[in-house]
């Protein structure tokens, strides 16, 4: 029984190590980018993206009652990398400067 402690408490340390989902990383020139990351992270390891957008969306707090009301607004950047080699572009999605959101575009 002895032997089985090291065996399970390795196993345990193991299991709880943070892996990151594939959906919440992309590789870029050579670099792994992250989601959390702030724009100039991003942009030191991709450069310029092909194409940049940004739209002012509502920020919605709810009412005692339980209803929602907008409470202000804030900037949502969305950026394309078309990238090259039979990859797929990524879709980037950045919240208040940090990346939110990767999507790889699966058609062509």
């Amino acid at each position: 029984m002895r032997l089985h402690v090291p065996v399970l408490v390795a196993f345990a340390c193991a299991a709880s190590v943070d892996f990151a989902d594939a959906r919440e990383m992309f590789r870029c020139n050579g670099s792994i980018v992250r989601t959390g990351q702030t724009i100039p992270e991003v942009l030191a390891r991709c450069g310029e993206p092909d194409s940049r957008e940004s739209a002012a969306v509502p920020v919605r707090a709810i009412g005692r009652l339980g209803g929602s009301y907008v409470v202000g607004t804030a900037t949502v950047e969305y950026w394309v990398y078309r990238r090259r080699g039979g990859q797929f572009p990524a879709y980037l999605t950045f919240d208040q400067g940090r990346l939110r959101k990767i999507e790889l575009i699966y058609y062509r």
